[in-house]
């Protein structure tokens, strides 16, 4: 299968040896991201959720042309999708971050339930003056019968790309505010939060042993992460614009070699390799 969206139009196409495609068409927002959850995916069944620019999100199956509508008319909120990652094995919760700092996880088949209504606590802070994580509400391990599941603040600037690492433990998350913080998902506590050199954060990808996170930014750069010693391992140099996207390559990612890959506004795709031992302290 192969997804996009453009303008106002969603298109899902099944490459198989018999090709067909599906459009939806959204009359009044625009979507700006989808996700497709690999871990119910068949050869004849998808579920797919849209965000939008309005903070509705929309759960589609496009074989059936069945579809259900979660946070209608900005119920819940009215900021943009900015991200969303279904939770891992999982196959009926997701979550979406958002414009305004916070991320929520859904049930794609429960019904609205409006804001959170028990109030703010606030969990742990991370170093070097970091902002709090808030958790507004939080029914991840008690039955629900409303959406949302979980909601958290995470401060108030644009949620730019979130990732669960490959064990599902941890959830890693880039600001406009230039942060990456780290947050123990099954304790929902935030643990660190790590600066970049300049601007914002705008993306991230762990490595498939959970090893190391890399970053990229409006300074230009790739950033190495250790994610056991909570610490920033090394910088890359190659871009000559905003760094828009960085993927690992797990074919060629070995017990103490990696490779990724990064694209930047630039119009440059960059191959990058490391080594363990090559790694010395960042300054």
């Amino acid at each position: 299968f192969t997804t996009f969206h453009v303008g106002r139009t969603f298109v899902c196409t099944d490459l198989s040896k018999t090709p067909k495609e599906w459009r939806f068409n959204f009359g009044k927002a625009f979507p700006t991201t989808h996700a497709i959850n690999a871990y119910t995916a068949s050869p004849t069944g998808l579920d797919v959720i849209l965000g939008f620019s309005t903070g509705d999100l929309v759960w589609i199956e496009p074989f059936s042309d069945r579809y259900h509508r979660i946070n209608k008319q900005g119920v819940m909120t009215t900021s943009a999708v900015t991200g969303i990652q279904w939770l891992p094995k999982s196959a009926d919760m997701f979550m979406s971050s958002h414009a305004n700092g916070e991320i929520l996880i859904f049930h794609k088949d429960r019904e609205d339930g409006g804001g959170a209504q028990d109030g703010a606590k606030e969990s742990g802070k991370g170093g070097g003056g970091a902002p709090s994580f808030t958790r507004r509400a939080s029914l991840v391990n008690r039955p629900s019968r409303q959406n949302p599941v979980t909601r958290w603040r995470l401060g108030y600037s644009p949620i730019t790309a979130f990732q669960f690492s490959p064990d599902g433990r941890w959830l890693a998350v880039t600001s406009m505010d230039g942060t990456l913080k780290l947050i123990d998902f099954v304790e929902e506590r935030l643990t660190d939060v790590f600066r970049g050199y300049f601007g914002a954060l705008t993306c991230l990808s762990w490595s498939p042993d959970g090893r190391y996170i890399i970053t990229g930014g409006q300074d230009d750069l790739v950033s190495v992460w250790s994610a056991r010693e909570r610490r920033l391992v090394a910088r890359g140099e190659g871009h000559r614009s905003w760094v828009s996207s960085v993927a690992f390559d797990p074919t060629l990612c070995t017990a103490d070699r990696y490779r990724f890959g990064s694209v930047g506004e630039d119009g440059f795709l960059c191959f990058w390799d490391f080594s363990v031992a090559s790694l010395s302290r960042a300054k």
